[in-house]
């Protein structure tokens, strides 16, 4: 009588004990039991996989098999006590049958492997169900968070109770908190030492709230210090001018060199209320702002300007308004944007600014070789808004105390340098012993006497930055260390906080959000400066590498071009949101990669221009147009 477990699967031929048919398949073959298992298992040992086998009969009779080459691997001393563990991970789904018996497994770590490999695709595809599920971008796996969480989990094991939604929201936001404040503890010893710049910008969301941000930076970086939502608040000079006020309390006022804001009327204005309160610090508009605004100007006093800007954006709306361009653009371009706009992020230092816009004027000069009916309309458009909005003491003073400039041959200081330099003395240091104190040492500098004329020191001229430089070599002369530290650490742009809109739009955006003020704010005090963080750290290490903007490829960005895009708005999680109130599973469209020069089919395209009028106007392109655009993109 067959005792077999297998030979229930059996169907007998002829009554000969040695032959078998497989009641699943039909397949009949000699052997016995032996090859009847590895049939039903799927290892293609000895024997075709059954391909009609049920799935727990797939795995019972593998079970089998599988103890019995452990049995037989225990006897031959290859491996010592696999235990139960394996038969268990039987349980984790599919395995690899067939890649299991096709040689011989010489160790426990081969056999786990291979079950692992099967319970982590299991795991994997709930992960990205998740993702799915709740609209969260995939560029989030990209994070050094998001593979910190799973070596947590894993260090922990079986059994993890996940954190839970209050969880999230009180307990750890709060320890995050803390530690984020703990990290900032460095940054204002530096603000201490050498003074510090706040930065402020406004923006409007998607529901035309203004939100207000402040940042501080310093030598050592910048940090988030916080956001306002400022919607309810009248933007008059007075109001402006007590929150700035607020904002200097709490990083206090003998730490803040400077202020750096739009250079709209009324901010100006309270700039101006500030500085007589605070006589000690210097409030400057944005030096990327003003810069934009003279090219701005040169677009609508130049008819030149004008009419080749008004071209480039004709062209630019024809090739995204018609999906074989955009495919035949990105091949081309490497996937690169015309749509675009040029980086003008990059933090204009306080030594340098006041020389390049020397040197810009001279280059445009030069470009227009001399003529001065062309370059002088471009002077007097970049003087008007650099006398009347841009210019400060605190940049004559950066520019006389950069020894990169400094020593250069061709520098010169002429009566405005001078005045600026002092009222700038006079207004941060106020102390009129140590301005004396200042005034000698400055002879030891210009005459480059002690470090400052070593080898080394003029060798690091190429090397270091003018504070570092500073920093360096001029401890013999305190005062003036001190002073020249203070000025040349200083930002002049406000544009490091547009850098970070999408880190707040992620939170202040919200549709059916309901968090409260305190906790959107101190969700955002996290997020912000670790980015920060971040940033700070990958400088650190001199990488040659742009900040990773694909973090802030966030799945609501505008498109007006994609008809589902409204619907899946009103889709997204927002931040402290329940899960249930969530209509998620919508394609995200922002986080598809642009299609391939054969797949015409416009995904996440940021339309410059009214793409609709020009559609409808198509036949008002003549053809010459359309072969030249063509043309262009080939060679």
């Amino acid at each position: 009588m067959k005792t077999d477990v297998a030979w229930k699967y059996d169907v007998s031929v002829d009554g000969d004990a040695r032959k078998v048919r497989c009641k699943f398949c039909e397949k009949t073959f000699t052997g016995g039991d032996y090859r009847l298992k590895h049939h039903l298992a799927g290892t293609s040992k000895d024997v075709g996989a059954c391909r009609s086998v049920p799935e727990d009969v797939k795995k019972e009779m593998l079970g089998i098999v599988s103890s019995l080459q452990q049995n037989l691997l225990k006897k031959s001393g290859d491996i010592e006590g696999i235990g139960s563990s394996f038969a268990a991970q039987l349980e984790g789904g599919d395995i690899g049958s067939q890649n299991l018996f096709k040689r011989k497994v010489s160790s426990q770590m081969t056999i786990n492997k291979i079950f692992k490999k099967d319970l982590r695709e299991e795991a994997c595809q709930d992960i990205a169900l998740f993702f799915y599920l709740n609209a969260i971008p995939f560029n989030a796996a990209n994070s050094e968070a998001y593979k910190k969480m799973f070596e947590s989990v894993a260090r922990h094991g079986p059994g993890f109770d996940p954190p839970s939604y209050h969880e999230i929201r009180v307990k750890y936001l709060k320890y995050h908190v803390e530690m984020t404040n703990l990290s900032l503890d460095d940054h204002k010893t530096y603000w201490k030492k050498f003074g510090c710049t706040i930065m402020t910008d406004g923006w409007t969301d998607r529901r035309r709230r203004t939100i207000l941000n402040f940042l501080v930076n310093s030598p050592l970086g910048t940090i988030f210090l916080k956001s306002i939502d400022a919607s309810k608040i009248c933007k008059t000079a007075d109001k402006i001018f007590k929150m700035l006020d607020d904002v200097v309390e709490e990083v206090g006022e003998e730490n803040v060199v400077h202020i750096v804001t739009d250079n709209a009327a009324n901010y100006k204005a309270a700039g101006e209320m500030l500085m007589k309160k605070r006589t000690k610090l210097y409030w400057t508009p944005c030096a990327a702002h003003c810069i934009d605004l003279m090219l701005e100007d040169f677009e609508k006093k130049i008819p030149l300007h004008s009419e080749t800007i008004a071209s480039g954006r004709r062209i630019t709306s024809y090739i995204y308004g018609r999906t074989s361009l955009i495919a035949l653009l990105h091949k081309f371009t490497k996937g690169g944007d015309l749509i675009r706009p040029g980086l003008t992020h990059e933090k204009p230092a306080m030594g340098f600014i006041y020389e390049e816009m020397d040197r810009a004027k001279e280059k445009i000069q030069d470009a227009f070789r001399g003529d001065e009916s062309s370059y002088i309309p471009l002077w007097e458009i970049i003087d008007q808004r650099w006398d009347k909005q841009l210019h400060r003491p605190l940049h004559a003073a950066g520019y006389y105390l950069n020894p990169i400039l400094h020593y250069a041959p061709n520098f010169k200081v002429d009566w405005e340098v001078k005045r600026g330099f002092i009222d700038c003395m006079e207004k941060i240091v106020g102390d009129f012993e140590i301005i004396g104190k200042i005034d000698d040492q400055l002879q030891d500098f210009k005459k480059k006497k002690d470090l400052f004329g070593h080898p080394i020191a003029q060798r690091a001229l190429n090397t270091k930055s003018p504070a570092d430089w500073w920093e360096s070599y001029g401890d013999k002369h305190l005062e003036l260390q001190q002073f020249a530290i203070r000025v040349l650490s200083l930002t002049c742009s406000s544009s490091g906080c547009e850098r970070n809109w999408s880190v707040f739009e992620r939170v202040h955006t919200k549709k059916r959000n309901r968090l409260l003020q305190k906790t959107m704010n101190d969700v955002v005090y996290v997020m912000a400066n670790s980015k920060l963080n971040k940033k700070r750290v990958r400088k650190e290490k001199n990488y040659g590498i742009e900040d990773l903007s694909s973090d802030d490829d966030w799945i609501v960005e505008e498109n007006d071009q994609i008809s589902d895009l409204n619907s899946l708005n009103e889709d997204i999680l927002e931040v402290g949101q329940d899960i249930g109130t969530s209509g998620g599973g919508d394609a995200l469209v922002d986080d598809l990669d642009v299609p391939p020069i054969e797949e015409y089919e416009l995904i996440g395209v940021e339309v410059v221009g009214d793409a609709n009028a020009i559609n409808e106007n198509e036949d008002n392109i003549d053809d010459g147009c359309q072969e030249k655009i063509y043309a262009l993109l080939n060679d």
